[in-house]
């Protein structure tokens, strides 16, 4: 009849995951869902974009470590071949890292594994409205994560290059420059130098100085210099 409302269109979900029993638990939750069909399963994330580019889905709801093709790599891929699809990634809080690496390639939402029926409903639902979802849980640690690098950032040691890092944290373990020389395969000359430029940048006088305050900074992980 014209000008009749035709109802809703139901929202398509492709699940990836690469342990079976997960990925079955899922695709039967989604399942169980009013307005969600499965468009279908992957168990990496290679095929996770070869199906995706075959039934373009709604949303693929895809664990973030996965064998073959990671999510990360997947998620930019199926974007690319598919734009309109939005990716809800799965995490068993493996590292905050991880998390960040995947909002900063465009995934519209975080759940985890242990999500319940009710979270996932809402977390769809956001996405599909073009907003982004992540779980309390997850927000949390995204949280400690951002105070951690503060901190790490403020540190004295944040002014080290990457190789003084890398030689004075080899230092403080008992090795001596001639070890770390034919350990980084530099001449021991090299070692010096940037040994010097540590001492100067740490306003240390001898390497045993430089070493304690090394392990002052470092101690309990606080501190400890961004690897740039």
């Amino acid at each position: 009849m014209e000008g009749a409302e035709k109802p809703d269109r139901k929202i398509s979900v492709l699940v990836a995951e690469d342990e079976a029993l997960i990925r079955r638990a899922f695709c039967l939750l989604v399942q169980s869902l009013e307005g969600i069909i499965l468009a279908g399963e992957a168990e990496n994330g290679a095929l996770a974009v070869d199906q995706a580019g075959r039934c373009r889905p709604d949303i693929v709801l895809m664990d973030l470590a996965m064998p073959v093709m990671d999510g990360i790599e997947a998620a930019i891929r199926i974007r690319e071949i598919s734009p309109q699809t939005r990716i809800i990634a799965l995490t068993g809080l493996r590292t905050p890292s991880e998390i960040l690496r995947g909002l900063r390639v465009g995934i519209s939402g975080i759940l985890l594994k242990s999500t319940t029926p009710e979270e996932l409903r809402q977390a769809v639902q956001a996405v599909i409205r073009g907003e982004r979802y992540v779980s309390p849980q997850v927000a949390a640690l995204l949280g400690e994560e951002y105070m951690d690098l503060r901190r790490r950032e403020e540190s004295p040691l944040a002014e080290l290059s990457p190789r003084e890092t890398q030689i004075v944290e080899l230092l403080s373990s008992g090795q001596r420059s001639k070890q770390i020389a034919e350990e980084l395969k530099i001449s021991e000359k090299t070692v010096d130098k940037h040994c010097e430029n540590a001492r100067r940048k740490l306003h240390s006088a001898t390497t045993a100085e430089l070493v304690g305050i090394w392990n002052r900074l470092t101690k309990n992980g606080r501190g400890k210099a961004v690897r740039r």
